[in-house]
């Protein structure tokens, strides 16, 4: 049973990893918004550049809220809040660039909305569990 001071110092920290996760999903928004134009787009380098610009910084926040995740999973006993998403940014970006292959395009695009969709999951988790452990 987590006492009111740890108690209250958790929810701050998870507050902060939902900050964290936000703003990734905000920079994911901007990916997959350029990543989509990459595969509309006849000459797409510019895309490509904004692409994977915004998925760095989704990629940093990430690494911001998953460090705040483990600073609290001591104090979750067992309520697990893990984001298990592997940062392969330089791979995709050597291949698509590289190739400028519409295919590779897509399947970039489907991989960001994929970790759109974790993130979003995570986000919804860690939120519910600020709401039970804000109740007295």
């Amino acid at each position: 049973m987590l006492g009111v001071s740890d108690r209250e110092y958790v929810v701050f920290r998870l507050n902060e990893a939902i900050h964290h996760l936000d703003r990734a999903l905000y920079f994911l928004e901007r990916s997959e918004t350029a990543s989509l134009l990459d595969i509309i787009a006849p000459f797409s380098i510019p895309f490509d550049l904004v692409e994977y610009s915004a998925f760095g910084q989704a990629m940093l926040e990430l690494r911001a809220a998953q460090q705040v995740l483990l600073e609290v999973y001591p104090y979750l006993r067992g309520r697990g809040v893990r984001l298990g998403i592997h940062d392969d940014t330089l791979l995709w970006m050597l291949v698509d660039v590289g190739l400028d292959n519409p295919i590779v395009d897509v399947l970039r695009h489907l991989r960001i909305r994929d970790i759109k969709a974790k993130v979003r999951r995570l986000r919804e988790s860690v939120a519910e569990l600020v709401a039970e452990l804000g109740r007295p």
